[in-house]
C-alpha cells in the first residue's frame, strides 16, 4: 500500500505552532515598522543637515564675494568673517540640537519596539528575565 501525499504542505493543527507563527508575524511586522520609522527619523535629520550645509556654502560664497568687493578695506574683512562665523555657530548648534532630539526619539522608539513572545512552559516570555516572571 502506498499512501498518497498532497502536493501542498500544511502545518499540523493544534500543536501550538499557531502561537509561535503569530508571534513571529508580530515580531516581523514590528521590526519592519520600526525600520521604516528609523529611516524616516534619520532621513529627516539628514535632509535638515544638508539644508544647513547648503546655506553654509551659500554664506561662504557671499562672504568671499563681499571680502573681494571691499577693495582691501581692512575694517570690512573682520566683520565679514565674524558674521560668517556667527552663522556657522548657529548652524552647528542646530545640528547638535537636532541630533540630540533624533537620538532621543530613536532611543524611545527602540525601547518600545520589541513585543513579547508567547509565554514558555515556565510561564515567562522569551524577553522576560526569570526574576521578573515571579
Amino acid at each position: 500500500m502506498t499512501a498518497t501525499r498532497s502536493s501542498k504542505a500544511t502545518a499540523p493543527r493544534g500543536n501550538g505552532n499557531g502561537d509561535v507563527t503569530q508571534a513571529a508575524k508580530v515580531q516581523a511586522e514590528t521590526f519592519w515598522k520600526a525600520q521604516e520609522r528609523l529611516l524616516n527619523i534619520y532621513g529627516s535629520f539628514m535632509n535638515h543637515w544638508l539644508e544647513r550645509r547648503h546655506r553654509a556654502t551659500q554664506a561662504a560664497m557671499e562672504a568671499t564675494q563681499r571680502m573681494f568687493a571691499s577693495d582691501g578695506q581692512a575694517g570690512d574683512i573682520p566683520s565679514i568673517c565674524s558674521e560668517f562665523m556667527s552663522g556657522s555657530l548657529q548652524r552647528l548648534s542646530a545640528d547638535i540640537q537636532e541630533c540630540q532630539e533624533c537620538s532621543s526619539e530613536i532611543a524611545s522608539m527602540m525601547q518600545n519596539a520589541v513585543p513579547a513572545w508567547p509565554a514558555t512552559a515556565s510561564g515567562r516570555t522569551e524577553n522576560q528575565p526569570a526574576a521578573q516572571a515571579e
